[in-house]
């Protein structure tokens, strides 16, 4: 295989990790989501996951990073934050991509 054609399956993989990300965030928020959370409850929720997230990360602990961004998603999802709810899925989509999924 050479590489422009390495470079296209990539590019389609990524596409296809978007793709259904977003697919799963409309037909989620569209089943009402998950209970809610106060406002001070969720901040701290999700700022820790997300921290822990991003430290796992930069350690190259991929398959850690990935549960605890996916669990910082719900925690937006459960107070319908769609800016942090995209920031998630953006950060989950990079770390697949770094795992070369």
């Amino acid at each position: 295989m050479n590489n422009k054609t390495r470079l296209k399956t990539k590019t389609f993989r990524l596409f296809c990790v978007f793709f259904w990300t977003i697919l799963v965030f409309v037909l989620i928020n569209g089943c009402g989501g998950a209970k809610k959370l106060s406002p001070s409850e969720f901040h701290k929720k999700e700022a820790g996951l997300s921290k822990k997230a991003k430290a796992a990360y930069e350690a190259g602990r991929y398959e850690k990073a990935l549960f605890f961004y996916q669990e910082a998603l719900k925690a937006s999802r459960a107070v319908e934050d769609v800016d942090l709810i995209a920031i998630n899925l953006i950060n989950i989509a990079v770390v697949y991509r770094q795992m070369g999924d």
